[in-house]
């Protein structure tokens, strides 16, 4: 998968993952009856695996977000070609209607549903265009595992190697889609908004005008 637009970053620059002293070594010296024990990890490819398995489902999160960011802006030149053709203030204003109180007071509330209408949509488009601006996206480094000697090591060792490197990642990028994720609602809402003012106004003045 490419995340060419995205700021590729070593993770020995960006995260500065520290392997802890049991991955240096498959074995770790613990002491049980006043011996040493050594414990093997046998679980390190399921380890590896599951670390995988995450890693992997942020970065397809990553990019189904960037699908639905863009459908959504699709979606967004639509409306705005509806609102250029619809949105008309100056006509509510007329000065050769007769106007009453009431229904200027009708005319002032669907002009400010209008210019709701509008400035909520701009809103959503700035918070769309904001998800889309390049971001910090980590990835694993095969030149970075190459100047580990990855491929000397033993199996078990490199599994639980790669594991630790593989959900330090996944819990970087995850923190990532979060926050793109939450703006992502923001901007839904801020759609939202613009479509109900614009509802709200079209029924005062088909019903008043």
């Amino acid at each position: 998968m490419s995340l060419g637009k995205h700021n590729d970053v070593k993770l020995s620059q960006k995260l500065k993952l520290v392997v802890e002293q049991p991955l240096k070594s498959c074995y770790n010296l613990n002491k049980f009856g006043g011996r040493n024990m050594t414990v093997e990890y046998k679980a390190s490819e399921q380890f590896y695996n599951a670390a995988k398995s995450e890693y992997d489902y942020e970065l397809n999160r990553n990019a189904a977000l960037d699908n639905k960011v863009s459908m959504t802006l699709a979606f967004c030149g639509v409306v705005l070609l509806f609102l250029i053709g619809y949105l008309d203030i100056r006509s509510l204003w007329s000065i050769d209607l007769p106007h009453q109180c009431w229904e200027c007071i009708l005319r002032f509330i669907c002009s400010s549903l209008q210019i709701a209408c509008v400035s909520s949509f701009a809103v959503c488009i700035i918070k769309l265009f904001g998800i889309l601006t390049p971001r910090t996206y980590c990835r694993l480094d095969p030149n970075y595992l190459l100047n580990e000697t990855l491929p000397e090591w033993e199996e078990l060792k490199a599994y639980m190697y790669l594991g630790v490197k593989y959900s330090e990642i996944a819990a970087f990028n995850r923190r990532v889609n979060e926050d793109r994720t939450h703006k992502y609602g923001k901007a839904i809402k801020w759609l939202l908004f613009a479509i109900l003012f614009c509802i709200l106004s079209e029924i005062i003045k088909k019903n008043f005008f």
